[in-house]
């Protein structure tokens, strides 16, 4: 991927995933011997969760994300040592960058909350790489200066997709973690801070403190090149591979019981991720295989110094068919002076060429809703952050309003013949930052505002690894493979008279002469269909 600086890099996950083994109830009295259960050098007490067994083991992955190619697999008995596997994956990790003459610095290592202690993640900026982690460290929320910037605006509010809960977005620089950790990383960090308002359910994810839930997410990477909510993105979104370890379950049984020894159940996992990379290897060699895939996380801008003016045209987002041409109805959002955020420019040409109203026919009211020209209400739904410096409002409003209306046919346009209600966006821009309080200025953790991003927008750039290894299936089992014995192969051996291998034994000469085989292939192997570059790899590996 590639930030707003234009700098390269590389997301390589790490994680465990633990496999629960079934143990029968035997008997135990003193007439009896003592029982050794045969799974005893592979699993040991440990967490289970949801899985149902008596013993677990566990395995640490690690996942280079844009190929989707495992780069080693770790296990241990029980909880296992996820210090000494974490050492042995970020040593993995550094050995594949250094073979392609890659910096440490390239790697941006994206762990989970086992990995969220102070100690831990020392070990990994030890290794020169980058981490995004979550933290398990809330202890930072009683430092007064992280409680000072709680108690002010959040920087952007996130809503969620999936669940729709809206999340209050802080961004902290230069947080000391620990003492022991050294200067020079401490620098280097940075914390987001997400929260909630707690509705009374159990919080199995973050912290609960008062009527608010924390989340809390540690990263190194800098300021400049990758905003909050685009951290935010990686770590639930193409950084995670939950979704790859649920192709691994569908597509082959990882963690099945095979051995009785550990180094056989190690040996087991590494065969298995290393048909996994095979079946990437072999599907890029088909001659329709999809190309190497780009994608931007958000649009290119060149935002303006602080406190310049806001421009009279703005971007526009698809999913709210704003387009740029923004009309001259301004109006003072609430809070606007506290959050340092100028009035707010409602986007609405494109509204009108698509046969819609735009936003200019909705007005502001005093309580923060908009009114429609139908008097209904629509409510603040969400704040992106679109750069440093600039926000996007988004309203929202209800289905039952707009299920009924008069106008949904002129409001809505071209989408009024589904069931989707009217959203409405407006832009507004950050104006000269204040001066910080003296408690803030006196503070040993400066409160520094992140550089202003360049016209490069984000770019993640990855391989369908799916439909690679499916495609190699799928075109692997419609093959016909015929083989044909070469006319100059020597013939087989006579076989012996059963009297004579009932009595006597073959000497050694004629066992030789039995099992002697020809230096050359004495078979050829005909498969329809195979494209050449696959062919030629696959008659070099034969020949090697």
């Amino acid at each position: 991927m590639w930030d707003w600086q234009a700098r390269r890099y590389l997301v390589i996950d790490v994680d465990a995933t633990r496999e629960a083994a079934r143990q029968r109830a035997l008997p135990a009295s003193e007439q009896l011997p003592a029982y050794r259960r045969r799974l005893d050098a592979v699993c040991g007490p440990g967490y289970r969760g949801r899985r149902r067994g008596e013993v677990v083991r566990t395995r640490t992955t690690v996942l280079q994300m844009h190929t989707r190619q495992w780069l080693g697999t770790y296990g241990g008995r029980g909880n296992g040592d996820y210090r000494g596997e974490l050492g042995a994956g970020l040593r993995a990790i550094t050995a594949y960058l250094r073979a392609f003459d890659l910096p440490p610095t390239v790697g941006i290592v994206r762990v989970d909350g086992q990995y969220g202690d102070a100690s831990v993640i020392a070990q990994i900026l030890g290794m020169g790489l980058h981490v995004l982690v979550r933290g398990r460290g809330y202890t930072l929320l009683d430092d007064p200066w992280v409680q000072h910037v709680l108690a002010g605006p959040p920087l952007t509010t996130v809503t969620t997709p999936e669940s729709g809960v809206t999340l209050e977005l802080f961004d902290l620089l230069g947080v000391p973690l620990c003492p022991d950790i050294p200067a020079e990383a401490v620098q280097r960090c940075r914390a987001l801070l997400t929260r909630r308002r707690w509705d009374g359910e159990v919080v199995a994810v973050g912290k609960r403190v008062g009527e608010w839930v924390y989340e809390l997410f540690i990263t190194t990477l800098p300021p400049e090149g990758f905003l909050a909510v685009d951290l935010l993105d990686l770590y639930h979104g193409r950084g995670a591979f939950e979704g790859t370890l649920a192709d691994e379950d569908v597509e082959g049984d990882p963690d099945r019981w095979c051995s009785h020894a550990a180094d056989g159940q190690e040996l087991w996992q590494v065969i298995w991720q290393w048909i996994w990379n095979l079946r990437l290897l072999l599907g890029q060699q088909l001659p329709a295989a999809p190309a190497l895939r780009s994608a931007a996380w958000s649009s290119p801008t060149s935002p303006a110094p602080l406190g310049a003016p806001g421009p009279q045209t703005v971007g526009w987002s698809e999913e709210h068919g704003d387009g740029p041409g923004a009309s001259d109805n301004t109006a003072a959002a609430p809070d606007d002076s506290a959050a340092g955020y100028g009035p707010l420019v409602w986007s609405g040409q494109r509204g009108r060429a698509s046969g819609r109203l735009s936003g200019a026919a909705f007005a502001l009211r005093a309580d923060g809703q908009l009114a429609c020209p139908a008097g209904a209400l629509l409510w603040l739904a969400e704040t992106r952050q679109e750069n440093t410096y600039t926000q996007r409002l988004i309203y929202q409003a209800s289905a039952h309003d707009c299920a009924g209306c008069a106008l949904r046919a002129d409001c809505l346009g071209r989408s009024a013949r589904g069931t989707r209600a009217r959203r409405v966006s407006a832009r507004r821009r950050r104006l000269v930052c204040a001066e910080p309080a003296t408690s803030i200025t006196q503070s040993p953790v400066p409160a520094a505002v992140p550089a202003a991003p360049t016209a490069q927008a984000i770019h993640w750039s990855d391989l369908p690894a799916r439909a690679l290894r499916r495609g190699w299936m799928a075109h692997w089992r419609s093959q016909a493979v015929e083989m044909n014995v070469l006319p100059d192969s020597p013939p087989p051996m006579a076989r012996v008279p059963r009297a004579r291998r009932i009595h006597q034994r073959l000497d050694w000469e004629e066992r030789l002469r039995r099992n002697a085989r020809g230096a050359r292939i004495v078979a050829q192997i005909r498969v329809a269909g195979v494209p050449d570059p696959l062919a030629r790899m696959m008659d070099a590996s034969l020949h090697q």
